[in-house]
């Protein structure tokens, strides 16, 4: 396996006429093309692929319930100290 580097040097060392060189070069370069478009398809299958958007808004509906929890959990605290005050008192008062 040679690199296209390599064989392009080769056929200029061997005295390549103009012609063959560019033939080489679409060549190599429809190749390399190809070579992109297939990633590209491959990328296309993984970011676009309908199960991944069902994960991501999976994520963001967690995201959103994980917040409403965290807010609810904060306002429970905030009633329990107040609760807490109020039994205080309350016992204070009765004693």
């Amino acid at each position: 396996h040679y690199e296209t580097g390599n064989r392009l040097e080769f056929m200029i060392s061997t005295g390549a006429s103009l012609n063959e060189l560019i033939e080489f070069l679409k060549h190599e370069i429809a190749k390399i093309s190809l070579q992109l478009t297939n990633l590209e398809l491959i990328q296309d299958t993984y970011t676009n692929d309908i199960q991944a958007q069902k994960y991501r808004r999976a994520n963001e509906n967690i995201s959103k319930h994980t917040d409403k929890l965290k807010e609810e959990v904060s306002e429970l605290r905030s009633r329990l100290q107040l609760l807490k005050c109020e039994i205080i008192n309350q016992f204070k008062n009765a004693n």
